[in-house]
């Protein structure tokens, strides 16, 4: 029987978006809201948890490999309703995360924001979609999903007339205003990556919660560019992070804190890092800290932090990110500083004090910042070996996955 009704199909077609309502059982929303609980330490009964560390911007989650949100990524009901959007039981599964937007106050002042997942400047832009799936009943005020009905076809219409032009949010939603999509628990919202889309501001008097998941055709995967073709190599990647993600929980037992930290920890090590870029002609040698080259075929005027040498630079990450050039992380002082700064146990740790005392000393030494990297340094250096087993897969999560082959 078929989720999607031919009413169901027209409003997807008009509007960019369609709610398919039930389709998980309540112990499943229950089971994650407990992994949200676990994973940032916080209360969710206690209003003055919900504003404690870790805190990450719009109130996302990032415990993507978590056991519970597995669990409904392998529902077959979310498959299914994938599937026909595709028309193709064929996908893959994204590695997305949850979602706890608490309402503002002098400690959160999330507004809300409306956006494309996708790079603008890409053309053409192929189809892609994204999900959410509301953890608990949510009200229009809370903070949930809103978007922008029928932009995708305003997008696709002004990608079409500027060709040379990057869109903006402006010059595609024009006057109209965001609308927020109620939901109840359990409900499974789908929407076209052209959708202007975002999370609102929460003026309730509760937190928004949710699970984030996308599916696309098998040997692709979705990307800034859009949905793009895969190839062995990024299957085993894929892999490789469900059978690593295991290690951030291994860290954070060890050092005594909730997982949730160890991510932020983390993240911001990595954010705080320079790029390594390198050039295929140095037309003008740095002055002044600026240098004119060529990457990739096009020339670049580059901010530079160092040359490192001939043909190597070092930049700033957000400028490498901002003209779109491969680089490799450069560990810098400000990233050797955070690593160093090892979050303090909030509960007993596996390791011993002695052991916590050195770590900080291994990790600036060795310029070590992956949790996989951190795993192996502990084991090898103190002896502990607490890495879990990965999150269990049905045979339906294994070719969501990509370990097994659909056909």
């Amino acid at each position: 029987m078929e989720l999607l009704s031919s009413s169901d199909k027209k409003f997807w077609d008009e509007n960019g978006y369609v709610v398919i309502p039930n389709v998980v059982a309540l112990s499943n929303l229950i089971a994650v809201l407990d992994a949200i609980a676990e994973f940032t330490g916080k209360d969710l009964a206690d209003e003055e948890s919900w504003y404690q560390e870790p805190m990450v911007h719009g109130g996302m989650v990032n415990m993507n490999h978590n056991q519970a949100l597995w669990d409904n990524r392998q529902s077959p009901k979310i498959h299914q309703a994938f599937s026909e959007i595709w028309g193709d039981e064929k996908l893959w599964v994204t590695y997305d995360r949850a979602n706890m937007n608490p309402p503002v106050c002098k400690h959160w002042n999330h507004q809300g924001m409306i956006h494309w997942d996708l790079d603008m400047s890409i053309r053409p832009m192929e189809l892609c979609v994204q999900g959410v799936l509301y953890l608990a009943d949510t009200d229009e005020n809370q903070g949930g999903f809103q978007c922008v009905p029928k932009s995708h076809h305003r997008l696709m219409d002004w990608l079409n007339n500027n060709k040379d032009q990057r869109p903006t949010v402006e010059s595609v939603a024009g006057k109209m205003e965001p609308v927020s999509i109620p939901g109840k628990a359990g409900d499974l919202l789908i929407w076209h990556s052209g959708l202007l889309h975002g999370n609102g501001h929460n003026t309730s008097d509760r937190p928004r919660y949710a699970q984030y998941i996308g599916m696309q055709p098998e040997w692709t995967i979705r990307t800034a560019a859009g949905v793009i073709e895969a190839n062995e190599q990024i299957r085993q990647s894929r892999i490789r992070a469900w059978q690593n993600a295991p290690c951030q929980r291994a860290v954070a037992d060890a050092i005594g804190v909730p997982e949730g930290i160890i991510e932020q920890w983390l993240r911001q090590t990595h954010e705080k890092m320079d790029a390594q870029v390198i050039v295929d002609t140095v037309i003008k040698p740095p002055e002044n800290g600026l240098a004119k080259v060529i990457i990739q075929g096009r020339q670049q005027d580059l901010s530079v932090v160092e040359q490192i040498d001939k043909n190597i630079f070092r930049l700033d990450r957000s400028q490498a990110q901002k003209i779109k050039v491969p680089y490799q992380n450069y560990f810098n002082e400000k990233a050797a500083e955070n690593i160093r700064q090892v979050p303090p146990p909030h509960f007993t740790p596996q390791l011993e004090e002695k052991d916590l005392d050195k770590l900080p000393h291994l990790l600036v030494e060795n310029q070590i910042y992956g949790v996989e990297e951190i795993t192996d340094l502990i084991s090898n250096e103190f002896g502990l070996d607490n890495r879990m087993s990965p999150a269990k897969l049905t045979q339906l999560g294994r070719r969501l996955v990509g370990i097994d082959a659909w056909s």
